[in-house]
């Protein structure tokens, strides 16, 4: 009877475990996504010059296709862009060359991809106050890389397949785990119908 007992209890058991496994995996993995942890220049910093813009997350990040449509920086005052390259992304940080305009507030608009597959974005501002005589780029009416939008917080088409890759193949690991728990117990003949113990 102990037997019996025991079989028809691990059906239960294996299938609290899996539903527990998938209620903590899910604010593990949002919890998992990588931070800005600072950038050059700071956020509210006043610059006399500047030529290149460097944000560094606490993660490495993930460059996906050859074009790095997975990142983007871009560096806005009204309506004109002035960075002045695509982002290169380094380890745990990505940067990108500026030519910028005239004295005024500068807003950097970034979105890159975290190592755990997930898109992360933002933006924040800093003041440039260049000497007199300094010579100002005229910007450009449009992004130099991606598009306008490419800063909004939406995940790319890569960065979802990234992340379905990864939910696919943990659960294919605790599917292989129950087979071999169920395989085991029937083999050792725990699964019989109640009584025959």
């Amino acid at each position: 009877m102990a037997m019996s007992l025991r079989s028809r209890l691990a059906p239960a058991l294996v299938v609290l475990g899996f539903g527990t496994l998938l209620a903590l995996g899910a604010p593990l993995a949002a919890s998992a996504h990588d931070q800005l942890e600072s950038t050059d220049p700071a956020e509210g910093a006043t610059v006399e010059s500047l030529d290149a813009i460097t944000l560094t997350f606490s993660g490495t990040l993930l460059s996906i296709g050859e074009d790095q449509r997975s990142a983007a920086i871009q560096v806005t005052s009204g309506d004109r862009f002035y960075e002045a390259g695509c982002p290169v992304l380094v380890d745990n940080t990505a940067t990108t060359d500026v030519a910028l305009g005239g004295a005024g507030t500068y807003d950097v608009l970034w979105q890159v991809v975290s190592s755990d597959g997930h898109t992360i974005s933002g933006e924040y501002s800093f003041d440039y106050a260049p000497a007199d005589g300094t010579e100002q780029s005229e910007g450009s009416a449009t992004p130099l890389c991606g598009d306008s939008t490419a800063a909004a917080d939406q995940p790319s088409d890569d960065a979802v397949l990234i992340g379905a890759a990864f939910t696919i193949g943990a659960l294919a690991i605790i599917g292989v785990v129950v087979a071999i728990i169920f395989g085991r117990r029937r083999n050792a003949g725990g699964f019989g119908p109640p009584g025959q113990d």
